[in-house]
């Protein structure tokens, strides 16, 4: 799917100045940055957003399995590409 391979290259293009891929912080990322995450589209992200902002920032990764929709498979696909601080 070329839309897939597109989103992929840019994640893939997202590097710090050490080229280490950068993770997304997912207690101060937008909705368009989050939905870039693998298997998180615009629906996805904007729960995320409004998961946080009714309950305040998540403590770890594995919080993301209490938002609608997102469950340990996916979480455990996030860890490369995500971060919560």
């Amino acid at each position: 799917d070329l839309h897939l391979s597109i989103r992929r290259q840019r994640q893939m293009c997202i590097r710090d100045r050490a080229g280490e891929a950068e993770r997304i912080n997912i207690n101060t990322a937008s909705v368009e940055e989050l939905s870039q995450l693998p298997g998180i589209g615009e629906v996805l992200a904007q729960r995320i957003v409004d998961y946080r902002e009714t309950n305040g920032p998540f403590r770890s990764l594995d919080e993301l399995c209490d938002v609608e929709g997102i469950g340990e498979k996916r979480v455990e696909g996030l860890r490369d590409y995500a971060v919560a601080r």
